[in-house]
């Protein structure tokens, strides 16, 4: 497939000079090229729909030579058709042709299908032919600031924000309007999530919650105090003559065409009503999993999740850390007009179109476990629960995973692997939720580093010691921050993105939640299973440059520690050997414990094992039978290897496996480095790549099999799949074995283990 600026070349609109010029610009700001190209002034709009048309295999339409008819413009709501910025153009029996910019839109295309019932086919017009078809047909929004809606709805309308410089505050008589509209609109243009008026004993203080810290924005007069407040409850339909009692309400607000949901709640506090604004996007009712932050891999699971017809799905993380976005992110994915999705929550914070959504009551009797009752007479496919707080809620929700049905929900805990400990506490039976947990999601929310003020810097030691990381490990990583700009507000950060932990429970943690197992095991399982923890996730995102290692230290919680500090002895022993390279790894080892893969008798008597090169630094106890045994509880001293890898992230990926491990992990780019790191001190096992510059991996192992003090260091080298040749020289070269890539680490690990038995053996 031809990309854009080609086939624009060729059309003749644009020269390659043109082309590369904007690519250099797109690169900055991360804009589509055809977009770049239309804001240089080297082609148009239609040129580019021209394109994009030709290259997706569309058909390129004129708007202003088509007249809808009004029964098809009448199967899209204005408002879909205003958010997508789509035109329906002709329906057939089974199909309603849809004019759009983007046809790569799969939002807006899966949005048409629901709402309608029929298959959207895409056609390419041009943004500005589609600006001009929305307001001939859905008519203009209204430009002055107004009040519009029912008594029990009311709607803010701003096209215009004044900033807060041209407010009178000075004036206690002057009106309260441009006020209440600047603090309401300006939290809007922030992107602030939460508005606090706070009264002070001098003042109203108010300050915005960005990107998850509060900001000073305002001091307002305390003569205006007052006014201010009240101007805020008549816009929310409160009782402005009640200040001794919480109240909640609502406000629709639509500034510059953005609408936003804002919930308000009043709280009595010394010096005056405390109001706190929750500022709701209606934007991200349909924001998609791709948005989120996932990996790839963890989005991929979390889809095979969520694929499942039943089972239940929990998202865990502390208030703030994005729970509900990550739950309307999975019922956008799995809405389908075929489908019946019922949902009870506290409040209701965004709507969705297509899904039925109750709102509990508790006043009136409607909390999460009655309204779960009577949704299940419901006929629901899916369901989802705003939050489980207690046994009730919870026990009607796993038992209607166990009856045909997909439920959603959330729960307050640190990680995943403790929701469990969190479901036994309430006093849910073992066995329930090892039968209808399917997986739990924890995350955090980190800011984004600025990317219009990043730069790159030297971490500090002490920074790296206390994210468990050395220098070697960081070796050719790059670590970004934000300088901080006007368009950061001199933060340095610019939005927010998830940290992600998933467990996917396989039948091993089923067998392990039946039997109540410590909350420990089943993380160490977990992560033996595949699992990548929030740290990893955070870890990932440093180096990626998404964001910064203070942030991660701020956010996410500090169990780099905690790696440190485990007992390598019992962090083995706990779990035994990773499984085998033909272990599924939900299955159990069959008559296997931890004594007799290490080569010891269940019962504490000493077997013989296999002989094995000079016992290297690791040691083991002897039994008293003497040599040629090894005792049944091996000490597992912390052994040294070394990492030799031209390749930074695959060096860094094994090196944090190992040392999850609790091996002494120390890392070389080549051949050269390696020797270096050798004669300083020689490791207990050596990992080395083929192909490195300098020196490759061939000549190391030749180097190492030629000198007394360095031959008996055991070497794995690692190999492409199809390299048979490497493998077949490697070994003839004195490699002990060899691991194909891309690396399996159940398959590294047990093989590691080996050699390092071996080379304890005398």
């Amino acid at each position: 497939m031809k990309r854009i600026g080609e086939l624009l070349v060729e059309a003749g609109v644009v020269s390659q000079a043109q082309v590369d010029q904007a690519l250099r610009i797109q690169a900055q700001h991360g804009k589509r090229l055809g977009q770049t190209l239309v804001e240089l002034g080297m082609a148009t709009d239609a040129d580019v729909a021209r394109a994009l048309a030709m290259q997706q295999g569309l058909e390129f339409i004129v708007l202003t030579n088509i007249q809808p008819p009004a029964e098809t413009l009448a199967l899209v709501p204005p408002e879909i058709a205003l958010k997508h910025s789509l035109i329906p153009v002709e329906r057939t029996k089974r199909e309603l042709r849809i004019a759009l910019a983007d046809p790569l839109n799969l939002e807006a295309l899966k949005d048409i299908e629901f709402r309608t019932g029929l298959k959207a086919v895409p056609q390419v017009a041009a943004l500005s032919d589609l600006a001009s078809a929305l307001e001939r047909y859905y008519g203009k929004e209204t430009k002055a600031p107004t009040l519009a809606g029912t008594e029990d709805e009311l709607e803010l309308i701003m096209d215009e924000v004044s900033p807060f410089g041209a407010l009178d505050l000075g004036n206690e008589n002057a009106s309260v309007i441009p006020v209440v509209n600047a603090i309401l609109a300006n939290a809007v243009t922030l992107r602030a999530s939460d508005i606090h008026l706070e009264p002070q004993e001098a003042s109203l203080l108010t300050r915005y919650r960005i990107d998850g810290l509060l900001q000073d924005i305002l001091n307002v007069p305390k003569g205006l105090q007052e006014s201010v407040l009240s101007r805020i409850k008549i816009l929310s339909n409160l009782d402005i003559a009640e200040r001794r009692k919480p109240q909640d309400g609502r406000i629709k607000l639509r500034v510059k065409g953005q609408e936003v949901d804002l919930r308000i709640s009043t709280l009595p506090a010394l010096y005056g009503e405390r109001i706190v604004i929750r500022v709701l996007e209606k934007s991200m009712a349909t924001i998609s999993l791709d948005r989120l932050g996932f990996s790839p891999g963890d989005a991929e699971d979390l889809r095979s999740l969520l694929s499942r017809n039943q089972g239940i799905i929990l998202v865990t993380g502390p208030t703030g850390s994005g729970k509900t976005t990550t739950l309307y992110a999975c019922l956008n994915h799995l809405k389908y007009y075929t489908k019946n999705i019922i949902t009870v929550e506290d409040p209701v914070e965004y709507r969705i179109p297509g899904i039925n959504q109750v709102p509990a009551n508790e006043k009136a009797g409607l909390t999460f476990a009655t309204g779960l009752r009577s949704i299940l007479r419901q006929d629901p496919n899916i369901i989802m629960v705003g939050e489980i707080r207690d046994q009730e809620t919870a026990e009607i929700s796993l038992r209607a995973s166990l009856t045909g049905h997909l439920v959603l929900s959330t729960m307050h805990t640190n990680d995943a692997a403790s929701t469990v400990a969190r479901l036994l506490d309430i006093g849910i039976e073992s066995h329930l939720i090892a039968s209808t947990l399917a997986g739990v999601v924890a995350q955090r929310l980190v800011r984004s580093i600025c990317k219009y003020c990043q730069e790159a810097y030297d971490p500090d030691p002490d920074l790296l010691r206390t994210l468990g990381l050395s220098r070697e490990a960081v070796a050719g990583r790059k670590f970004l921050r934000g300088r901080g700009c006007d368009a950061c507000h001199h933060t340095g950060y610019h939005g927010r993105i998830g940290v992600f932990e998933l467990l996917r429970v396989n039948d091993t943690l089923k067998e392990l939640i039946a039997r109540r197992a410590p909350q420990r095991e089943i993380f160490l399982t977990a992560r033996k299973a595949g699992m990548h923890t929030l740290e990893d996730d955070a870890l990932a995102k440093i180096f990626s440059g998404v964001t910064s290692a203070e942030e991660i230290l701020r956010v996410v919680p500090p169990r780099f520690e905690d790696r440190k500090s485990e007992d390598p002895k019992s962090f083995h022993q706990e779990l035994g050997p990773s499984p085998s390279p033909d272990r599924l790894p939900d299955q159990k080892p069959q008559g296997e414990s931890l004594g007799v893969q290490l080569g010891c008798k269940p019962s504490g008597e000493s077997v013989p094992v296999p002989p094995g090169r000079a016992s290297g630094s690791g040691g083991s106890e002897q039994s008293p039978a003497g040599a040629g045994t090894l005792s049944a509880r091996p000490t597992l001293a912390k052994e040294r290897v070394l990492i030799v890898e031209d390749d930074p992230g695959i060096r860094e990926m094994l090196a944090a496996l190992l040392r999850i491990e609790h091996y002494e992990v120390v890392t070389a780019s080549d051949g050269e480095e390696a020797l270096e790191r050798i004669y300083e001190q020689p490791p207990d096992l050596l990992i080395t790549d083929v192909v490195m510059p300098r020196m490759d991996g061939f000549s190391l192992c030749r180097k190492l099999r030629s000198h007394r003090a360095t031959n008996a260091i055991p070497i794995i080298v690692l190999t492409t799949k199809s390299g048979v040749e490497d493998e077949v020289r490697g070994l003839e070269l004195g490699a002990d074995d060899y691991i194909p890539k891309p690396i399996d680490s159940r398959r590294l690990l047990a093989r590691m283990r080996r050699l390092l038995l071996e080379t304890r053996a005398p």
